[in-house]
């Protein structure tokens, strides 16, 4: 824990901001009683308000502020000076410190609960703009996250790869849909690993990824058949059931004069060949080979 959290807990304000200004008005008292006493505190006391009002709210400063005006009067009346002119002026001064002491403790709780209240919306903004961007099963970018990922990527060649699960309806029917939501958690788990850290991996659809590589098509190609390999050799068990992970992908090149959604026709295009001459691979977009 920080200094500073420490100093921000509760039990910590009502130590500094009431028990220690508290007792250091006590000793200023009794330092003045073994000098005569000769009511000298009035200039010192005066100060007390304020030590409770840097920690303190404005109740617990106007408190102790009272405290003190009322130790101030009793203290008094042993003195000399009691019920004089200048024990009144002393009192006074007491009270009218101890008022703008409450008044900055007013000032101060205010201010640290609006600097409070903008943290918190700044927090909260980011939490919401990390779930629109974020898919919330698999923690990797949905459609939207993918989109404005790319509206700051520049980077040519590029190429745009689909990947499916293979059989997850059946999977779904058989085991249910739980079952099917740890699989493809696991899946988008193992996408991403197998990628680098400069490819954008995102979920697509319900059962659909995508990856978008700063690569050639054929060298693309083969980064994504090699992340097939890695997904598919692992098992994965769900509760008492091991699932064989089988995907397929297609892959297109995106050149500059193409749109996202051109390129996405060609992916789909060889993802279907890829699922209808046997699934858990990768193939190339037939027009760009072509």
């Amino acid at each position: 824990m920080s200094v500073q959290n420490r100093f921000d807990s509760p039990r910590a304000r009502l130590l500094l901001g009431f028990f220690v200004p508290l007792a250091i008005a006590c000793l200023i008292y009794f330092l003045d009683y073994l000098e005569g006493p000769r009511t000298a505190f009035a200039g010192a006391v005066t100060s007390v308000g304020f030590m409770a009002a840097i920690f303190a709210g404005p109740r617990a400063t106007a408190a102790v502020v009272i405290l003190v005006e009322i130790g101030a009067f009793a203290y008094g009346l042993s003195s000399e000076d009691s019920g004089t002119i200048r024990q009144d002026v002393r009192l006074f001064l007491i009270a009218l410190s101890g008022l703008a002491a409450v008044i900055y403790s007013s000032v101060r709780v205010k201010r640290e609960d609006e600097r409070e209240a903008l943290t918190n919306s700044k927090l909260e903004l980011e939490t919401t703009s990390k779930l629109a961007l974020f898919d919330q099963l698999t923690g990797i970018y949905n459609r939207r996250g993918v989109i404005e990922a790319l509206e700051i990527e520049d980077r040519w060649p590029r190429s745009v790869a689909i990947l499916d699960l293979d059989k997850l309806k059946h999977i779904n029917d058989s085991l249910g849909h739980s079952a099917g939501d740890d699989f493809i958690q696991i899946v988008a788990q193992r996408i991403q690993r197998a990628v680098s850290a400069k490819d954008i991996v995102g979920r697509w659809g319900g059962d659909e990824f995508i990856v978008v590589l700063p690569l050639a098509e054929a060298q693309a190609l083969k980064v994504i058949t090699r992340v097939i390999g890695q997904v598919s050799s692992e098992p994965i068990a769900s509760g008492n059931v091991v699932i064989e992970p089988r995907l397929s992908a297609g892959v297109s090149a995106w050149t500059r004069t193409d749109t996202l959604e051109h390129t996405l026709v060609l992916a789909d295009a060889a993802l279907y060949e890829a699922k209808r001459v046997g699934g858990n691979q990768a193939l190339a977009s037939a027009v760009n080979a072509a």
